[in-house]
């Protein structure tokens, strides 16, 4: 029955885990502004 209990939660789960992504890209996203700029790209010489 667990199975079905999880399943059934899914769509709960899911917003869930949407609405924390785009709060969490957000916020980093205001953390980058107000640093110096968005994100630069990755600084590695090597491909």
């Amino acid at each position: 029955m667990a199975k079905l209990s999880i399943l059934a939660e899914l769509p709960k789960y899911t917003r869930e885990a949407v609405r924390f992504y785009w709060q969490t890209r957000s916020q980093q996203l205001e953390k980058q502004r107000n640093a110096s700029g968005s994100d630069q790209g990755n600084d590695c010489p090597y491909p």
